[in-house]
């Protein structure tokens, strides 16, 4: 990531170990309830931080299909 200071970079790293996480928690949850929503919702909460190089719009997009797990639930 070039130009970005030391903290802007951890903080995006930070942004990617969590919501990859948070993903694949709800991914295997989406697989062992056969729920299609919530398999995609993990598969794009694991993979659009690769996407996203703007820490800011990183935590954004993350908070907001997170929020979206729990407002689409069963």
């Amino acid at each position: 990531m070039t130009g970005m200071s030391d903290n802007a970079l951890y903080l995006w790293l930070f942004a990617l170990l969590l919501y990859s996480c948070i993903g694949w928690g709800v991914w295997r949850y989406g697989r062992k309830q056969a729920s299609g929503k919530h398999l995609i919702l993990g598969a794009a909460l694991m993979g659009y931080s690769y996407f996203v190089s703007n820490t800011i719009a990183l935590y954004a997009i993350g908070t907001g299909l997170t929020l979206l797990v729990f407002v689409l639930r069963d």
